[in-house]
C-alpha cells in the first residue's frame, strides 16, 4: 500500500514538474518585449550585443564575422553597413531603447506592435530569417539629433547570429517623427504655413528610423504633408521677390539642410550686392530676416538656428558657385 502511495506521489510530482516546464518553455508564435524576455536568454542577448557593438566601433570585420549569419560573411554590403554603424556609434553613447524576442508565425514576414508609447507607437515588419529571432534597437542617451541603430539576430542551426543591421535618423530638435508631426499640426493651426511645411520635411527624414520600422501615424501625416505642399505652392511663387527690402533680393529656395550645428532650414536668395562687400551683404540680410519673418510667420521660432545664403548667381548642377552664408542664432 505504501509502495502504491509512493508511486502515485512520485507520478504526481513528475506531472506537476512536466507541466511547470512546459509552461516556462516558449514554443507558440508570439513576441516578448524588454523585461518580458527570459532573464537568462536576455543576458545572453546582451552579451552578444556588447561584443557586436565593440567590433563595430573598432571596425574589426574579422572578429565581427564570428557573430554574423553566413549570408553576411565576405559581403561587400555588410562591410559598408558595418562602417556606417561604427562611425555612428563613435559619435555618442548609445543605450538600448527597446528589444524583442520573437517566435515567428510566418516564414516570410512578421509584425511586432509596440504598446503604451502613445504618439510614438510603431510597428516592426521584418523578414523571418528563422523561427526564433531577436531585435535590439539602440539610440543615444541625449542630444537634439539622434540616430537609431537596429541589430537583428536569428537562431540558426549553428547558433544565434546577426542577420541584419542598419542605422537611420531617429530624432531632430529633440523630437521623433510623430512629435514633429504634432508640432507641424500646431504650427499650421497658428497660420505658420511654411514653418509647418519645413517641420513636416524634417519629420519625413525621421519617419523611417529603421528599414523594419513603421510609425502608426503615417497615413495622417501623409495627408497633412500633401495639404501643406499644395497650400505652399498656391501661396508662394519662386523666385520670391522681397519687395520690402530696398535691394529687392529674390528668394529661390527654402529647405531643410544639415549643418555642423544640426539640421535647420536654409533660405537661399539672389542679391545684386557683390559678395565681397560683406558689410552691405550683412546689412541687407538684416532686412531680409525681417521681411521673411513677416511673409512666413513662425519660421524663426521652435528652432535654434535659421541659415541664410546670399548668391550673385543661381547655383549650378555641374559646378559650385560663390555664396555668403549667415547663421541666425534664435535660442
Amino acid at each position: 500500500m505504501n509502495l502504491i502511495k509512493s508511486t502515485i506521489l512520485s507520478f504526481a510530482v513528475f506531472i506537476s514538474l512536466f507541466i511547470t516546464l512546459q509552461s516556462c518553455t516558449k514554443t507558440q508564435p508570439d513576441y516578448w518585449h524588454n523585461n518580458e524576455i527570459d532573464v537568462d536568454m536576455r543576458n545572453e542577448f546582451h552579451e552578444n550585443n556588447h561584443e557586436v557593438i565593440k567590433q563595430l566601433k573598432a571596425y574589426n570585420i574579422r572578429e565581427l564575422e564570428n557573430h554574423l549569419a553566413k549570408k553576411m560573411v565576405n559581403n561587400v554590403a555588410t562591410k559598408r553597413e558595418a562602417e556606417r554603424l561604427g562611425n555612428t556609434l563613435r559619435t555618442a553613447e548609445f543605450v538600448l531603447l527597446d528589444e524583442y524576442y520573437a517566435i515567428n508565425k510566418y516564414r516570410d514576414y512578421d509584425t511586432i506592435t509596440t504598446r503604451n508609447k502613445a504618439v510614438n507607437n510603431y510597428y516592426l515588419r521584418y523578414e523571418g530569417f528563422a523561427k526564433e529571432m531577436y531585435i535590439a534597437l539602440f539610440a543615444p542617451k541625449t542630444g537634439d539629433e539622434r540616430s537609431l541603430i537596429t541589430l537583428i539576430y536569428a537562431k540558426f542551426d549553428y547558433g544565434w547570429k546577426l542577420c541584419d543591421m542598419d542605422v537611420a535618423p531617429y530624432m531632430f530638435w529633440g523630437k521623433t517623427a510623430p512629435q514633429l508631426y504634432e508640432l507641424a499640426k500646431a504650427q499650421f493651426q497658428k497660420g505658420q504655413l511654411i514653418n509647418a511645411k519645413l517641420t513636416t520635411d524634417l519629420a519625413i527624414t525621421a519617419a523611417k528610423p529603421s528599414k523594419i520600422w513603421e510609425y502608426s501615424f503615417n497615413q495622417e501625416f501623409r495627408l497633412l504633408n500633401s495639404k501643406l505642399s499644395y497650400d505652399a505652392n498656391q501661396q508662394f511663387t519662386f523666385p520670391l521677390v522681397l519687395n520690402k527690402v530696398p535691394t529687392k533680393p529674390q528668394v529661390f529656395a527654402i529647405y531643410i539642410k544639415p549643418f555642423s550645428q544640426g539640421t535647420f532650414p536654409i533660405i537661399q536668395y539672389l542679391t545684386k550686392i557683390p559678395l565681397k562687400d560683406k558689410e552691405k551683404i550683412i546689412e541687407e540680410n538684416n532686412r531680409v530676416k525681417v521681411a521673411i519673418a513677416e511673409l512666413m510667420p513662425g519660421i524663426n521660432t521652435n528652432k535654434k538656428y535659421l541659415m541664410y545664403a546670399a548668391f550673385n548667381e543661381m547655383p549650378k548642377f555641374d559646378r559650385s558657385v560663390d555664396r555668403y552664408e549667415i547663421t541666425e542664432k534664435l535660442q
